[in-house]
């Protein structure tokens, strides 16, 4: 998605507005005034070529040259160009549509990473890159895409508590796999283990944990049952973190 700051842009557009008054009253330009107008006319370069305006940015460059030139330029010729520049702006502008991310979910954009912790980045990179596309989609608003993501990055929590085990989790349904793991935790007193009483705890309430999450949304999220607003899906993607996180103690991919 492109970073469009747009307090960078207006504060560049006013500038050029504020020169274009100033001839517009017949007034001279001071060379305080082609300072201001140079730094404006970067600044505006640099989010048109961001946004994808070709003709205000060729306009722009046209400008830039002839001002750095300052041979054989009028107030009355700025004064033209400001206003041709201006012109092909609310043109070109009128041909685009920009979405803004919430400033309360923008942190669900830009730093995902953040969000999900180096503990669980660290045990389940590939899990990790569906966390951060979970993030990404909740900050634009794409709930149930989010939910998808957070139990596709379960799958691979999931399948690394299987290996444990030496339960088969490839192209099998949830519902086995856990059934499965169940019974070889169950059977973890009869073999006795090193830090068996504990490993049973821990897995036991893992499996448990998936069964609820399977339950609860993997199933209809999966099946096109489910369709969730952004409380659910925050909801959803704090439980899946937290999970993933106590899971990070003892798996890794």
């Amino acid at each position: 998605m492109l970073r469009f700051y747009a307090q960078s842009f207006v504060s560049s557009s006013s500038t050029i507005t504020q020169i274009v008054q100033i001839l517009n009253r017949g007034e001279g330009l001071r060379d305080s005034h082609f300072k201001e107008l140079g730094i404006a006319l970067g600044e505006m370069m640099r989010e048109c070529q961001k946004v994808d305006l070709p003709m205000t940015l060729a306009q722009l460059k046209r400008i830039k040259e002839v001002l750095d030139e300052r041979t054989n330029v009028t107030n009355e010729g700025i004064r033209q160009m400001l206003h041709e520049v201006v012109n092909r702006l609310w043109d070109e502008l009128d041909t685009h549509i920009f979405y803004q991310i919430e400033s309360r979910k923008s942190f669900y954009y830009e730093e995902p990473e953040k969000f999900i912790g180096p503990d669980v980045s660290k045990a389940f990179p590939i899990a990790t890159r569906e966390l951060i596309d979970a993030s990404k989609c909740y900050a634009i608003g794409r709930d149930t895409a989010c939910v998808f993501h957070l139990m596709r990055a379960l799958e691979s929590g999931l399948g690394c508590m299987a290996k444990v085990f030496g339960v088969p989790s490839d192209h099998t349904n949830w519902q086995n796999i856990i059934e499965q793991i169940e019974s070889k935790v169950r059977d973890l007193p009869k073999t006795k283990p090193k830090n068996w009483k504990e490993d049973q705890e821990f897995y036991s309430q893992a499996a448990s944990h998936f069964m609820v999450l399977k339950d609860a949304w993997r199933n209809y999220t999966a099946h096109m049952r489910g369709r969730y607003d952004a409380e659910e899906a925050l909801r959803v993607m704090d439980n899946v973190l937290g999970f993933m996180k106590k899971l990070a103690t003892k798996l890794h991919e």
